[in-house]
């Protein structure tokens, strides 16, 4: 199955810049990408951890001087069966990376 970088449309122009964050296939996205003639930074980023989402933005500052759109694209379901029946741990868990 391909990335879906790959199968999104529309893909972003040669006059935008991008920060993508996934994990896999993540080299094979920041290539599509840059293949297409757009500025693009792939970092490896744990949305539940601030101190990866703080580098994060540091480096996309760094490399494009600003950022104007956010999209978080992150978002899991936790453990499987009714979400009353999930433990603590793992209603804290599912709310740190979806929101």
């Amino acid at each position: 199955m391909g990335s879906p970088w790959l199968n999104a449309s529309p893909m972003p122009a040669s006059t935008s810049s991008s920060a993508i964050s996934k994990p896999s296939p993540l080299a094979m996205a920041e290539a599509a990408i840059a293949a297409r003639g757009v500025k693009v930074l792939a970092r490896r980023t744990d949305v539940a951890k601030q101190e990866d989402v703080e580098a994060l933005a540091k480096a996309a500052y760094e490399r494009f001087g600003a950022v104007h759109i956010l999209c978080n694209n992150a978002g899991i379901g936790g453990s499987p069966g009714a979400s009353w029946e999930l433990s603590l741990d793992d209603w804290r868990w599912v709310i740190d990376v979806d929101l």
